[in-house]
């Protein structure tokens, strides 16, 4: 068997392959990665940005939406609560002089016919008074309930508190604060909203 020998030749690299080309290609790739790496995080960013931007606008509708709710039924109920006040006052004025007038009459040593009539019809006036003042209590206790749940203690309310709900994290006052100003909300409604999202803002 014939040996056979092989030569074997250095194989030239181009020059563009040498280290340091070699080194700066990296190099270029490795910035090149890295410059489209941070375009790709850029963009995530915008993206999660704009996302959270709607939700908070969203949310701050939302938030705006409440609060005038509440607002309205403050009003109502603070209206109808002060009307039975009123009523009841009347009434209570009215059952004073009647029970005066009464009293006249029962006391009165001239008593006749037409006397006795009068006292009577004063005596089932003031019995129905009687029932219309303790029906407008138990109506103003009502009313007066009602309006305690759609509103909140000031002093208990917490404005240096964390307000957090559905992505939107700020302070409570701030949060109020941004419901009066942006969408005309009173502070009664802007924190009585604030707190029913976030039971944290009272204290």
């Amino acid at each position: 068997m014939a040996k056979i020998n092989l030569v074997t030749r250095e194989k030239k690299r181009p020059e563009w392959c040498n280290n340091e080309n070699l080194s700066g290609i990296a190099i270029m790739f490795f910035l090149l990665f890295l410059f489209l790496y941070s375009e790709e995080v850029s963009l995530f960013k915008a993206h999660e940005k704009k996302k959270i931007s709607e939700i908070s606008k969203a949310g701050n509708e939302q938030l705006s939406n409440l609060a005038a709710s509440l607002q309205g039924k403050q009003k109502a109920l603070g209206l109808r609560s002060e009307g039975l006040k009123e009523k009841i006052s009347d009434e209570k004025d009215t059952l004073i002089a009647d029970l005066e007038e009464y009293n006249e009459i029962v006391v009165s040593e001239e008593a006749t016919e037409e006397s006795a009539i009068a006292a009577t019809d004063l005596k089932e006036e003031i019995e129905t008074l009687e029932v219309l003042i303790e029906e407008d209590k138990e109506s103003l206790d009502v009313v007066t309930t009602d309006l305690e749940k759609v509103t909140v203690d000031s002093a208990k309310f917490c404005d240096e508190c964390e307000f957090n709900y559905s992505g939107l994290g700020t302070l409570c006052g701030l949060r109020k604060n941004y419901l009066m100003t942006v969408y005309s909300n009173t502070e009664e409604a802007a924190k009585a909203a604030v707190a029913q999202w976030d039971p944290n803002c009272m204290k």
